[in-house]
């Protein structure tokens, strides 16, 4: 699991990327960058989970999206 800490102290825990079924990247690929993280993000979190992430100013979503792909060493989408 990938453990993320907004600045407001607000924990966001998601499986890591490089451990995502294949099947989520499948269906999504044809989505561009940030609405295939969307997608995989509300695929993945609970309803508890995404009211947190959506209470979150924007710049902390990009914060979590970039450090969660930085921590796979991978970028979604991969080849």
């Amino acid at each position: 699991m990938f453990y993320w800490t907004a600045s407001d102290g607000t924990e966001i825990r998601v499986p890591k990327l490089d451990t995502l079924d294949g099947g989520i990247v499948r269906r999504t690929r044809k989505l561009e960058p940030l609405d295939q993280m969307f997608t995989i993000v509300e695929e993945l979190l609970s309803e508890d989970e995404l009211a947190a992430l959506d209470a979150l100013p924007l710049a902390e979503n990009n914060r979590l999206f970039r450090d969660w792909q930085k921590d796979a060493g991978a970028t979604i989408p991969q080849s």
